[in-house]
């Protein structure tokens, strides 16, 4: 199942990308404005979509944004994917905590105080989800994209046919 709800996933931004830049090419006059117009939002939009950015530290113009970020969804759905019910290990060198020194150790025991243990900063995919900010459900985020590519079609198809209306039939 997480093979294929990777593909689902990875083909939808793929055809929300692409709706995209159909929308892009049909609402700018020509293929220049298109040229310069859409490497500046979807620039933006890779920037604000969480991967390089908490979503949780954006201001809210950008995470008004969010709401129709292809890279958000997207990435929300294939982070869940991969980190829902994961169980992390750490190596003794990621540990976090100063290691006990073995003089004191026996010193502080036979006063009834204990060291503090080393541990694993983290130890489940959940709790990679919670410091990331990614809150939103598999299905709601797929539902998302569904709705994006709906959207972004529809516009692009508005789009053009305005630009393609014929001046004698006004």
């Amino acid at each position: 199942m997480q093979l294929g709800l990777f593909l689902v996933v990875i083909s939808l931004v793929t055809l929300v990308a692409e709706s995209y830049v159909v929308l892009v090419g049909a609402a700018m006059p020509d293929e220049r404005s298109a040229a310069v117009v859409s490497p500046v939002v979807l620039a933006l939009l890779m920037v604000c979509g969480g991967l390089f950015v908490n979503a949780a530290s954006l201001p809210p113009l950008f995470a008004l944004l969010n709401k129709v970020n292809v890279f958000t969804h997207g990435f929300s759905a294939l982070m869940r994917n991969e980190m829902a019910g994961l169980a992390l290990h750490c190596e003794p060198s990621e540990l976090v905590g100063l290691p006990p020194p073995a003089n004191l150790v026996q010193k502080l025991a036979s006063l009834g105080v204990a060291w503090p243990e080393q541990r694993c900063p983290v130890e489940k995919g959940e709790q990679v989800l919670e410091q990331m900010a990614l809150s939103a459900s598999i299905s709601s985020s797929v539902a998302a994209l569904l709705l994006l590519l709906l959207a972004y079609r529809l516009l692009a198809y508005i789009a053009l046919s305005r630009r393609l209306r014929s001046p004698l039939k006004r």
